[in-house]
């Protein structure tokens, strides 16, 4: 009885090792015979990455051999080269919003996120409990490049999420706008398939990677070209480099409630004055019986 736990145990942990190196060997191996890369010099000893890579191109090879299979076997060969060469052109037509929905837009959140809330707090760690007296260095962004994917993505997933529930949740259209469900919805039903490319460049992938770009831009652009002309020391431009992120969300917060608080009062004066001179009521006048 012993034995066989023991072999059951030693069967166990020879799969998983298996199925964690394979797809890992495999990954590092395309990565390095692809020199040209951009990410693949930094990407070539990140075992997450290589995993990711390894285990979808297994994957991608294994399903299209099953399906090969099934097609030669029942000798259906015409039609398996009318599927490669359907399949081949959607794969055309939608590889590259592909990459700008599942690549592009989850590093832009990232890149985002690293900068308002990761990049802030590291600068204070260093500058008030490592060493008060020299001037951080301007690593921004902290979190390396598949980090920054990896979260920008999980984010962009929770995003889909919350634009779904705005039908079952009203109190979410005040943050995300409700056609952003009808929109996902449409793209996400019409699939690879009847995929309608520039509808959806137009009216999904270019709104929001044109705002990431211009909420990451804007505040770059103005801390590293317009603030140093001020003449402030290294300290003052690098904590107002880190924070610039988090100071203009802290404007457009202000900004916002400035608003809310501008349309209340515009709605209390206008109360107040149609109770004041009964504006919009019918008037009946009354005669004198005595």
């Amino acid at each position: 009885m012993t034995l066989l736990v023991v072999l059951a145990w030693l069967t166990v942990v020879i799969f998983n090792t298996v199925v964690l190196i394979f797809p890992i060997s495999v990954g590092r191996a395309l990565l390095l015979a692809i020199p040209q890369l951009p990410v693949a010099g930094g990407f070539k000893f990140n075992d997450l990455f290589a995993f990711a890579v390894g285990f979808c191109t297994i994957s991608t090879i294994i399903a299209a051999s099953r399906e090969s299979f099934v097609y030669m076997t029942s000798g259906r060969t015409c039609l398996l080269a009318s599927v490669i060469c359907k399949w081949g052109i959607t794969a055309l037509k939608s590889s590259p919003l592909l990459f700008i929905w599942i690549v592009i837009i989850p590093i832009l959140i990232g890149l985002l996120v690293d900068f308002l809330l990761i990049s802030p707090f590291k600068f204070l760690v260093d500058f008030l409990v490592m060493s008060p007296f020299i001037v951080p260095a301007d690593d921004i962004p902290v979190l390396d490049l598949f980090s920054i994917w990896f979260l920008g993505l999980l984010l962009l997933k929770f995003w889909t999420n919350l634009a779904h529930w705005t039908r079952d949740a009203p109190f979410l259209a005040h943050f995300i706008d409700g056609r952003w469900d009808w929109k996902l919805t449409r793209a996400k039903d019409d699939g690879f398939a009847g995929l309608r490319a520039k509808w959806v460049l137009q009216d999904i992938l270019m709104p929001i990677t044109m705002k990431l770009v211009i909420v990451l831009g804007v505040p770059y652009v103005l801390v590293k070209g317009l603030f140093p002309r001020f003449g402030y020391s290294a300290a003052v431009n690098s904590a107002v480099y880190h924070f610039a992120w988090l100071g203009s969300l802290a404007f457009c917060g202000l900004c916002y409630l400035a608003k809310v608080f501008w349309g209340a009062l515009v709605k209390l004066h206008d109360s107040i004055r149609d109770e004041r001179y009964i504006i919009g009521q019918r008037l009946q006048d009354y005669t004198d019986n005595s």
